[in-house]
């Protein structure tokens, strides 16, 4: 194998193990904690944006400047990280994580109740994502941890676990590939792409920062899945800006990009933001990791959907 590909494959890895953790972490919060990551994740995106404009701007677009352009951002993406691991060592420490934390540590299959209240949550008709992050009333400590029932847990989260898959494929699917196609005709020429990804990564950002407002973050649950179905038109929305090229206006090509970037961020976060809520408590942990799964499937699969599509392009 290329040592590249291995270098690849091991980061990729790496990535799978802590985001996928994380997401069980976050789920065991309150949910203005996921979208407090999820948001972290959208601001990811801004500054990689940002750092490649500075980028395209002061340094040569030849061999040597791309290759110091790489440097730059594995530095910069190296110190975030160590900065990030030291904060969650922080954050580990404090009483507040730690309550939080004892509280999904185990769970009772034989408290009957249990059951019954989490599919009364997963009944209810409003998605709600609203979580101010204050400490809920405690309840009855589970004395040794048990085997978790995944059945219960799938078929509690059955309506809302293919929502991050269905709203980040479309994503991936079309953003990069198909966005970088994207033709100016005003004559932005090279800067086109550029400009398209930083909208992109703005309006993503955006979409998902205002999910932490109530009334943002509130819809019903069939409105949530109408709207994340309905962002299958942005294929061929976007597809007429490349290929034919029916829509020749940089303002209208970008505005549509914008309104693909917000909903993805918007929708995915409601979406993350309510799946750990609708099972019990002592199961939220497991909830937050399935969510983040079904995203990383959405994504997977989105990203081999944009390969074919711009093949046939």
């Amino acid at each position: 194998m290329d040592r590249r590909a291995l270098v690849h494959s091991i980061a990729g890895s790496i990535d799978g193990i802590v985001q996928g953790s994380l997401f069980g972490v976050a789920g065991s919060f309150p949910p203005v904690y996921m979208q407090g990551y999820m948001t972290g994740i959208g601001f990811s995106g801004v500054a990689a944006a940002i750092a490649r404009i500075g980028t395209k701007l002061y340094l040569p677009a030849d061999p040597e400047g791309l290759r110091t352009s790489c440097i730059v951002f594995f530095l910069v993406s190296s110190a975030y990280s160590l900065l990030c691991a030291v904060l969650y060592y922080y954050v580990c420490r404090l009483p507040f994580y730690r309550f939080y934390m004892s509280r999904v540590l185990s769970f009772q299959p034989e408290d009957g109740d249990a059951d019954a209240n989490a599919t009364k949550d997963a009944k209810g008709t409003t998605a709600t994502a609203s979580g101010d992050g204050e400490a809920p009333p405690s309840s009855r400590p589970a004395p040794a941890p048990q085997e978790v029932p995944y059945r219960l847990l799938f078929r509690q989260m059955r309506t809302v676990l293919p929502l991050p898959l269905l709203a980040w494929f479309v994503t991936l699917a079309l953003f990069p590939g198909l966005t970088s196609e994207i033709v100016s005709s005003n004559g932005l020429g090279d800067w086109m792409p550029v400009l398209s990804a930083t909208i992109f990564n703005v309006a993503d950002f955006l979409g998902r920062w205002v999910t932490r407002w109530r009334w943002a973050n509130q819809m019903r649950f069939k409105l949530l899945w109408l709207l994340v179905l309905g962002r299958f038109v942005f294929f061929p929305l976007l597809m007429i800006c490349v290929k034919p090229h029916v829509i020749q206006n940089d303002a209208l090509s970008l505005s549509i990009v914008f309104l693909f970037a917000y909903s993805s961020g918007h929708l995915g976060n409601i979406a993350m933001m309510i799946g750990p809520q609708r099972v019990v408590e002592a199961l939220r942990e497991q909830a937050g990791m399935l969510m983040g799964f079904s995203m990383i499937v959405g994504l997977t699969t989105g990203a081999s959907v944009s390969f074919l599509l711009l093949l046939w392009l």
